[in-house]
């Protein structure tokens, strides 16, 4: 596939690697993406294409959580301020993104909690989770947050300036405490 050619779904390469569209079952290893997004950067993908939904490739990078596809383009001096048809940046986008994490987050906080206090309970009012899955689902949620803040700081350092208000008149930060 050319580099600024699209599939047959209609999706173009930069677009697929930033939403992390990979074959069921397929894990890249650490630095596949970024090494990915070099060469079809070297071979001329451009990272100016606005999909039907009127964002750029960078802006799935963001709500993915996409470190590596955002460095590759960072270094290459990619201009990442740009907006959607909302005027959101990406920070607008990781922002948004953050949203169910968080929430998860809460939950499986609490869940914890009441694992830690359920000696007290009958056998059977006692949750079936154990407290170690409760753990592995704090910390892939952590990892998923600590992601898009990496994330946040490459745009922040890239120029995406954290103030910019959305068509809304909402910023970043606004929408992260909504």
């Amino acid at each position: 596939m050319k580099p600024n050619e699209a599939s047959r779904y209609g999706d173009l390469p930069l677009f697929l690697l930033a939403r992390k569209s990979f074959s069921a079952g397929y894990l890249p290893r650490k630095g596949d993406i970024y090494q990915t997004a070099q060469a079809l950067l070297d071979a001329g993908g451009s990272v100016l294409r606005r999909d039907s939904n009127d964002k750029f490739c960078y802006h799935y990078a963001a709500e993915e959580g996409n470190e590596e596809f955002l460095r590759a383009l960072a270094e290459r001096g990619v201009k990442l301020n740009k907006t959607d048809r909302d005027g959101n940046t990406g920070l607008h986008l990781i922002a948004m993104a953050c949203y169910n994490p968080l929430q998860d987050m809460e939950r499986v906080n609490e869940e914890i909690e009441d694992k830690r206090n359920e000696a007290s309970l009958p056998v059977k009012r006692r949750s079936p989770v154990s407290m170690e899955e409760l753990e592995q689902r704090k910390k892939a949620i952590e990892d998923v947050l600590e992601n898009l803040f990496r994330c946040a700081v490459i745009l922040m350092d890239a120029g995406v300036d954290p103030e910019a208000e959305n068509d809304m008149l909402e910023t970043a930060h606004k929408l992260q405490h909504v």
